[in-house]
């Protein structure tokens, strides 16, 4: 079906009462509104978000659409969206975060005579007063289409920056690990192997919430979750398995798992959570011997000694046992006496 829409916007929902009209207002721009297709996916929310959503579609129903559904978690919000997109371009705007209203207007017009598979714009992250924190840029060429290659694959593209065409998602059977946390990653990561241009738009589009209470980026929902992630790795890596290393975004694909495997070891051996199995996540990365041999190189280091702390723990399969080694305990030594230097 044709539509005049250009950019479909996909918003999990789940018990965000508090911010979601914030969220949904910053949608409501002068000009443009027959252009935006905003889903608000309500991932059965035991507050007010489905209601309020509803106003919104009651009000706005050339630009609002909502989804009510059993809880599924984020991954399933992507899923039950993505069939029902009607835009030329999709992006993903969590429920607790808001765009920059303006800007977004402008963008649209932007995005309509655009043909590229991927956007990336600037965002700020904003703490719960609104204030400005930090703005993300990239090092790129400003609206000019380039190839992905021209991208340099250490480059974080976060989730915050994406706009894909929706082409890139014809014949890859795109599908959002359900039932788990942390799968922005997901969309960050398997989408941009089948885009071949981008283009970089240098304007503000996302403001993104940090700081609030219960947000699954602080660190101790985190460690709480570190299975979470731990799972979206072998996913993401069952899928590498798959592609061609001639594909553009193969060392880019490549550099992001080494930087989340490093992140799941490193979770567990350097921090006080202990409630994971390493031992499991150990065993299945050794069907990836590349990518096992890698976490051989994972090096903790203080200013005055360095350990490959993977490779320390295979020997003895235990996180205390890693106290018998001398080199180890150096380095705990080191560590707490450079933070209390820092304090």
């Amino acid at each position: 079906m044709k539509t005049n829409k250009v950019l479909s916007i996909i918003i999990p929902t789940y018990n965000m009462e508090a911010l979601l009209s914030q969220c949904l207002d910053s949608l409501l721009v002068k000009e443009g509104k027959e252009k935006l297709d905003v889903l608000v996916v309500n991932d059965g929310s035991k507050d007010r978000s489905s209601e309020i959503a509803h106003r919104y579609a009651d009000k706005y129903p050339e630009t609002f659409r909502v989804i009510d559904k059993e809880n599924g978690n984020y991954g399933s919000c992507i899923n039950a969206a993505l069939p029902l997109i009607q835009g030329k371009y999709v992006k993903i705007l969590d429920a607790d975060d808001s765009y920059e209203t303006k800007n977004l207007e402008e963008f649209l017009f932007f995005l309509e005579s655009s043909h590229v598979d991927l956007v990336l714009s600037d965002y700020i992250d904003i703490d719960p007063e609104g204030r400005t924190l930090k703005r993300h840029e990239y090092k790129l060429p400003t609206k000019k289409t380039i190839t992905f290659s021209d991208i340099d694959y250490h480059t974080f593209m976060a989730m915050h920056s994406v706009t894909y065409n929706v082409k890139v998602f014809e014949n890859l059977n795109y599908h959002q690990t359900e039932g788990i946390s942390f799968t922005d990653m997901e969309w960050v990561m398997i989408p941009m192997t089948n885009v071949h241009t981008a283009t970089y738009y240098p304007i503000i589009i996302y403001r993104y919430l940090v700081g609030r209470d219960g947000q699954t980026i602080g660190d101790d929902v985190r460690l709480k979750r570190i299975s979470h992630t731990a799972k979206g790795v072998m996913n993401e890596l069952e899928f590498f398995n798959t592609l061609n290393n001639n594909n553009m975004a193969y060392p880019y694909f490549d550099n992001l798992l080494k930087g989340r495997i490093t992140g799941v070891y490193m979770s567990y051996l350097n921090t006080k959570c202990n409630k994971f199995d390493l031992e499991d996540f150990d065993t299945q990365l050794r069907k990836y011997d590349y990518y096992y041999k890698y976490a051989d190189t994972i090096v903790l280091k203080s200013k005055i000694v360095e350990i490959e702390i993977v490779k320390l723990w295979r020997k003895v399969r235990s996180k205390s046992k890693l106290w018998l080694f001398p080199k180890y305990c150096l380095f705990r030594v080191s560590h707490f006496v450079e933070r209390k230097i820092k304090s």
